[in-house]
């Protein structure tokens, strides 16, 4: 396929990809804390040029996943793959050098500074580290809705916006990758639905984006591949429509009495002790 860059709207978010090339991939990653295991020969891959979705029960592993992925743990085997280079034994801040980037399931912004300010904050850490022209915050802020509260004390914003507020200072650094952990938590409808055009306009631009998420709606509506994770495996991968008929993954997660086009929550998991994750 062609080369493509990830500009959206004219921005830098990276170097030139090839359109559908998998940029993510992990590869048997195995996870354990103490005698329990979290993740179990956890393989995924994430293309550019696309949303690929990654649901589950709480407490399946996703956010260990991630954490993973991004460094802040490491598996006890497997791999994990950037651009077919092995980064599983690389520091966090060097893995986002080479291009990935992620939000949390908690919101981790500087509540003490605007809007604008959280933006410029990464701006200039990613123009220090990686040397090369990243977005424009004005130009982030247009691009993300933000621009009408850019000004605003990021503690007085709403949680639906503060989650793209933190999307937008990921953005700042110019990824390849980008690693969504539900960031449509506390968005109401209008804006989930402006969230889905935006993700959708990143993908198209070229970026790799890995969606955690329990809005079933957005994640079978927006991702070209869904993986599914119960207990730390994989239970099932393929087209959001294949997933969705799944019954291992109706069984596990979704249920017979869930409702398309609905949000799966807490009720619809048979193992609500779990752990969020």
């Amino acid at each position: 396929m062609d080369a493509i860059a990830v500009r959206t709207k004219g921005l830098p978010l990276s170097h030139d990809l090839q359109s559908g090339e998998i940029l993510l991939d992990t590869r048997g990653v195995t996870v354990r804390f103490g005698g329990h295991v979290a993740l179990d020969d956890v393989s995924i891959s994430v293309r550019a040029g696309t949303v690929t979705g990654l649901i589950g029960p709480n407490g399946a592993g996703k956010t260990t996943l991630f954490d993973t992925v991004t460094g802040a743990g490491r598996p006890a085997a497997g791999t994990v793959h950037l651009a077919g280079h092995d980064i599983t034994r690389l520091a966090p801040h060097r893995r986002a050098r080479l291009g990935m980037a992620r939000t949390f399931q908690r919101l981790e912004l500087f509540v003490s500074l605007t809007v604008r300010q959280n933006l410029l904050v990464a701006a200039d850490i990613a123009g220090r580290r990686s040397g090369r022209r990243i977005p424009s915050v004005d130009e982030m802020l247009e691009l993300t809705g933000l621009a009408d509260i850019a000004d605003d004390d990021v503690a007085d914003v709403p949680t639906g916006r503060a989650r793209i507020v933190e999307v937008a200072r990921a953005l700042m650094s110019g990824p390849r990758v980008l690693l969504l952990d539900e960031p449509a938590s506390g968005q109401t409808e209008e804006e989930t639905a402006r969230f889905a055009d935006l993700l959708r306009q990143l993908a198209a631009g070229g970026l790799a984006i890995c969606l955690v998420e329990h809005d079933l709606p957005l994640v079978m509506g927006l991702c070209s591949t869904v993986h599914v994770l119960d207990y730390g495996k994989v239970i099932a991968s393929g087209p959001p429509e294949q997933v969705g008929a799944d019954p291992a993954v109706i069984a596990a997660y979704i249920g017979t009495d869930h409702t398309p086009g609905t949000a799966a929550t807490d009720g619809d998991v048979p193992d609500t002790a779990r752990e969020a994750g």
